[in-house]
């Protein structure tokens, strides 16, 4: 799943002005240990539980806080990809933004976790086809009957916008990639990339591995 199109949990940012009690509250209210910071719909950083300790609580956060943790993920990456920014970055959450750095959401631990617990990635073997298509050329039906012919079947679908072009991303029930790579090559279907079995999955297994060992830190 692309962040664009992820929806964890409604955090409301902190803005400038805030009482810092008030945030500190908040935190404890979303069980987190850092809230987003928003200032005209601009993303600016995380403020820390740690920060807030030592802030005066019935003064505004920004009156004493002047740093903030510069951590985020943009809304054209893979949500696997925060996880390795949590433990980087030793945060409980992630915030998603757009191209302009405008703040969309945030990926949390416990919606992570959930959400890699229940990906077909872990549940399924299988391997990942990805084609570049022009939009005018989109036909699943299509994808699904030249997948078939190669005796094999689709467990899941994909699709992100790149410009005047789609990125289909194939979770194919196979674990030999090879005739259907050829299959669509002969067709003229541009194959951006395809990860056999043992190599796309190692990949999210390293890092869902990771972020189980993060969780128990």
């Amino acid at each position: 799943m692309w962040s664009e199109s992820y929806n964890d949990v409604d955090i409301n940012p902190v803005n400038l002005g805030d009482l810092a009690q008030n945030v500190y509250e908040r935190m404890n209210l979303f069980g987190v240990e850092e809230l987003p910071v928003v200032e005209d719909c601009l993303y600016r950083g995380l403020i820390t539980e740690e920060q807030l300790l030592d802030a005066e609580p019935t003064l505004p956060w920004d009156s004493s806080i002047n740093e903030l943790k510069q951590v985020c993920i943009s809304e054209n990456q893979h949500v696997a990809e925060a996880i390795q920014l949590m433990k980087t970055f030793k945060v409980s959450i992630i915030p998603i933004v757009d191209l302009n750095q405008h703040y969309q959401s945030v990926i949390t631990k416990a919606g992570l976790f959930n959400y890699l617990s229940e990906d077909l990635m872990f549940s399924e073997r299988g391997s990942i086809l990805v084609l570049s298509i022009q939009k005018r050329d989109y036909s699943l039906t299509e994808i699904s009957r030249l997948v078939e012919s190669e005796s094999s079947y689709i467990l899941g679908v994909s699709i992100r916008n790149i410009f005047d072009r789609l990125e289909v991303t194939l979770k194919l029930g196979t674990e030999d990639l090879s005739k259907i790579v050829a299959t669509f090559e002969r067709l003229g279907y541009t194959v951006a990339r395809s990860y056999a079995e043992g190599n796309f999955k190692s990949s999210y297994q390293e890092r869902y591995d990771y972020f189980l060992n993060y969780l128990n830190v």
